[in-house]
Order: structure tokens, then C-alpha cells, then sequence
């Protein structure tokens, strides 16, 4: 299996930040084991899907809600201070 770096952006999350209700985006970086990129691609989906931090009420959700791969890089190991898979996000309001 090979590793690779998954860098990721969300856009129009309706998700709360500061106690306020709002459209958020988001950047994050997944790190997962694969035989291919585009599978590694599947496996980083799968981990946001999963993550409670992004579980949005299906009352919620809109269609503009949108996941894009900024890059999906192979590397040879996972940098000193990070804990695989990645958990961490920079969320942002959308519009600002």
C-alpha cells in the first residue's frame, strides 16, 4: 500500500461555529493507506463522511454543499507531530 496526502475543501456547510448557525467552508488534510489515488480519494470521503464533526441534520443540508480534492499527493510517511488519518479543520464563514 501506498501512502498519500489528501488536501481537501468544503464549501456551504450549514454547520455551527461560535454558537451561530451558518454556511461554513473548510480545509482539512487526510492521510490514508491505498493502492491508488483515486482510491485514496474514496477512503478521505469515507473519513469525512463519517466524522461527527461534519453531521449535518438531513433537514439541513443543501445541494451547494460541495467536497473538492485540492490535491492527493503520494508521500513516503506522515510528517513528525501528525496523527493519522488527520482530524484537524480550518473552518471559515462563506462570503467572508
Amino acid at each position: 500500500m501506498k501512502l498519500f496526502r489528501c488536501s481537501i475543501h468544503g464549501t456551504n456547510f450549514p454547520l455551527e461555529l461560535d454558537g451561530e448557525q451558518s454556511l461554513l467552508g473548510f480545509y482539512t488534510t487526510r492521510f490514508v493507506y491505498s493502492g491508488t489515488s483515486e482510491q485514496a480519494e474514496f477512503q478521505a470521503l469515507d473519513l469525512l463522511r463519517s466524522d461527527p464533526k461534519l453531521d449535518v441534520e438531513q433537514s439541513k443540508r443543501t445541494k451547494d454543499t460541495m467536497v473538492y480534492f485540492e490535491s492527493i499527493e503520494e508521500i513516503d510517511s506522515i510528517p513528525e507531530g501528525i496523527s493519522a488519518p488527520g482530524t484537524g479543520y480550518t473552518f471559515y464563514r462563506m462570503g467572508t
